[in-house]
């Protein structure tokens, strides 16, 4: 393969933007805080992971927006209520305080972007099982907000967790995500999608999505194709 190829990214249109929380008084309306531990310091100052997860889909863009979309979003904040730190913040105070988690269900979410594929996109040739400038799936994966700065005590806030999805219509779906290291490592997280995966096939199946306790895969029409992990100038 040659490296040195003009690389291709996919190219996508916005179609929606949420922001997610979890469920309305499902938590203790006060900020909660968790503190950082000796093991999550050496990832403060680290660039947030990136994941994508393919899905068959093999369903038009309307009839994601109109069956699928309002089953993850629901699913999302459900997860959300078990995982909710990742709704949060990562809180860097002035020396000499030290860094914290920080989560307020009152003002707290997850943004959820939703966006579709051009139609020519070589779909089955983007989940193949080769190697790839990984610059053509960088469109798959959502913006992360930088963060700021609080104006009453100096603190820089950075959120955790960005998603998006993205719809290849009448072939795929792609769940793209960025989360920060300091808040979940890959087995938490991997935690995270399972949850969501399960709650939504509860949901799909006509379960109650709220009463689901065990992991499992996504709804037999979520079939799992491939996950890729973005090394940025390297290749997945």
């Amino acid at each position: 393969m040659d490296l040195h190829h003009q690389s291709n990214p996919v190219k996508t249109k916005q179609l929606h933007s949420f922001q997610v929380s979890p469920p309305a008084g499902s938590l203790d309306p006060s900020a909660a805080s968790l503190p950082i531990t000796f093991f999550d310091v050496m990832w403060l100052n680290s660039r947030p992971m990136r994941r994508l997860f393919f899905y068959d889909f093999p369903y038009p863009t309307l009839h994601f927006t109109q069956s699928t979309l309002p089953l993850l979003r629901r699913s999302l904040s459900l997860a959300l209520h078990r995982f909710y730190p990742l709704a949060g913040s990562l809180v860097v105070p002035p020396p000499p305080q030290l860094p914290f988690l920080s989560f307020s269900p009152a003002s707290d979410s997850v943004p959820l972007t939703i966006a579709e594929a051009e139609s020519d996109v070589d779909y089955d040739g983007l989940v193949g099982n080769q190697p790839r400038d990984v610059r053509e799936l960088h469109p798959l994966v959502p913006e992360m907000n930088p963060g700021k700065v609080r104006s009453e005590d100096g603190a820089r806030l950075s959120p955790l967790l960005a998603v998006q999805v993205t719809v290849f219509p009448n072939r795929g779906l792609c769940i793209g995500v960025q989360f920060h290291h300091v808040a979940a490592d890959g087995m938490a997280f991997h935690g995270f999608m399972k949850l969501w995966a399960a709650l939504l096939r509860s949901a799909a199946t006509g379960g109650d999505a709220g009463a689901c306790d065990q992991l499992s895969l996504p709804a037999d029409h979520l079939q799992h194709r491939f996950g890729f992990s973005l090394i940025e100038k390297g290749f997945a």
